[in-house]
C-alpha cells in the first residue's frame, strides 16, 4: 500500500509540474506566441465601455485578443520591412529602456523601503486637523535673509521688520498652511512652532523665507464622507513625504559627488525654438484659455529638422566621461509631455531647465541600474 501511495504520489507531483512550467497559449501568430497571463494582463488593463452590460464578456475579450493579434502581425510586418533596426525605433527602444532600468532601482531603493508605522500615521493625522497661519520675511538673496535673520536674534520685532518690507502688501490676510502643502523639513519645523514664535531661514525655488506662527485653527470635519476622504488624503501625502524623504536621502548619498553641468547656450537656443511654437499653438487654438498647451511630438520633430544633426549631436549635459547629447534631452522632453499654462519665455525656460535637472537625475539612476544589472531582471525584459 506504502508504495502504490509513493508511485501515486510522484506521477501526481510529476503532471503537476508539467502542467505549471508549461505555458497556455491563446493563440500564434508567426513563432510568436499569446500566453493567457499576457492576455488576462491586457484584458485587465484595458478599459472596457460596455463591461457592464450582461453577455458581452465573450465579445469583449474576443476584441482585446484581436487587438493584440492585429499588434503582432504590424510588428511582424515592421520587421519583415527592416523597421526595427531604423534609427528612430533603436532610439525609442534605449530611451524605454533606461526607463524601465531606472524603475527598477527607484522600487528597489525607494519603494520598498516605505514604512507607515503607527507612531508616523498618528502624527500625520495630528497635523492635519490643525490649520496654520503664518507672516514671513522673504528675500532672494541669501545675504539679506541671514542679516534679517541677526536682527531677529538681537530682540528685533518680527512685525516691525515685515512692516517696512514689500513682502508686507501680500500678507493682508495671514498665510495659511495646512498639512502636506510645504516640504516637510519646513513642515516639521511649522508644526513644531509655538504662536508668536519664527523659524530659521527656509530656501525655497523663488528664494528665502522667515515664517511667524500667527495662529491655529480646528480642522472641522462636517460629515462621514468628508472623513473618509479626509484619512485617504492622510495616508496619501504621508505616503509621499516618506517617498520624498528617501528619494533625497539616497539622491544626495549616491550621487552628491557627481559633476554635471548644462550647456546653457543649448538650453536657450532650444526654449527659443520652444517659445515660438507654443506661442503659435496658443494663438491658434483660440478655445485652450485656461488649458494647458502641450509641446507635441510633431513640434519635436519640427525643431529636430531646424536645428539640424550637427547641433544635435553636441554636447548638452557633461556628467563624467559619458556626456548626454541634445538629441537625448529632446527624446527625454517627447516622453515627459512638456506643457505650460502660457506661453511666456520665462515660464517656458524655468521649466526646461527643471526638466534638464531630472533629465540628469533620471540618467544617474539609469546608469546605476546599469551597473547592477538590471536590465536583465525578469520584470524589466517582460515590460521591454
Amino acid at each position: 500500500m506504502r508504495t502504490l501511495i509513493l508511485i501515486f504520489s510522484l506521477i501526481l507531483t510529476a503532471n503537476i509540474c508539467a502542467q505549471l512550467s508549461e505555458e497556455k497559449v491563446v493563440a500564434k501568430v508567426g513563432n510568436d506566441k499569446i500566453t493567457e497571463d499576457v492576455f488576462l494582463e491586457r484584458y485587465e488593463l484595458t478599459p472596457q465601455v460596455n463591461a457592464a452590460m450582461i453577455g458581452a464578456e465573450e465579445s469583449l475579450k474576443s476584441e482585446v485578443l484581436y487587438s493584440i493579434i492585429a499588434e503582432k502581425l504590424w510588428a511582424l510586418e515592421a520587421e519583415r520591412e527592416g523597421l526595427s533596426n531604423s534609427e528612430l525605433m533603436m532610439t525609442t527602444f534605449k530611451t524605454i529602456e533606461k526607463m524601465y532600468v531606472r524603475d527598477a532601482l527607484y522600487r528597489k531603493e525607494i519603494l520598498d523601503k516605505v514604512e507607515l508605522t503607527n507612531e508616523y500615521l498618528t502624527e500625520a493625522f495630528k497635523r492635519n486637523s490643525k490649520i496654520l497661519k503664518l507672516n514671513y520675511l522673504f528675500s532672494t538673496s541669501e545675504e539679506e535673509i541671514n542679516y534679517l535673520d541677526s536682527l531677529l536674534d538681537e530682540g528685533a520685532s518680527f512685525d516691525s521688520l515685515l512692516s517696512t518690507r514689500p513682502e508686507n502688501t501680500l500678507q493682508k490676510e495671514p498665510y495659511v498652511v495646512q498639512y502636506g502643502q510645504m516640504d516637510k523639513n519646513v513642515e516639521d519645523s511649522l508644526y513644531n512652532l509655538k504662536i508668536g514664535n519664527f523659524t530659521k531661514p527656509f530656501k525655497a525655488p523663488n528664494g528665502w523665507y522667515i515664517f511667524k506662527l500667527i495662529s491655529t485653527e480646528e480642522k472641522i470635519i462636517e460629515n462621514e464622507k468628508q472623513a473618509e476622504a479626509e484619512q485617504k488624503n492622510v495616508l496619501k501625502i504621508a505616503r509621499q513625504t516618506i517617498i520624498d524623504s528617501l528619494y533625497k536621502e539616497y539622491y544626495s548619498k549616491s550621487f552628491a559627488n557627481v559633476d554635471a553641468k548644462t550647456n546653457g547656450e543649448l538650453l536657450l537656443e532650444l526654449s527659443d525654438k520652444v517659445l515660438k511654437i507654443l506661442e503659435r499653438k496658443n494663438k491658434e487654438e483660440t478655445d485652450s484659455n485656461g488649458q494647458k498647451i502641450f509641446l507635441g511630438s510633431e513640434d519635436l520633430y519640427k525643431i529636430e529638422s531646424e536645428l539640424g544633426p550637427d547641433k544635435l549631436s553636441e554636447q548638452f549635459v557633461v556628467l563624467d566621461q559619458q556626456p548626454l547629447t541634445l538629441d537625448e534631452f529632446i527624446q527625454e522632453l517627447a516622453f515627459e509631455k512638456f506643457s505650460v499654462d502660457t506661453a511666456y519665455a520665462d515660464l517656458i525656460r524655468s521649466k526646461l531647465n527643471l526638466f534638464a535637472k531630472r533629465f540628469i537625475e533620471h540618467e544617474l539612476f539609469a546608469r546605476e541600474g546599469y551597473k547592477r544589472g538590471y536590465q536583465n531582471l525578469q520584470e524589466v525584459q517582460r515590460d521591454l
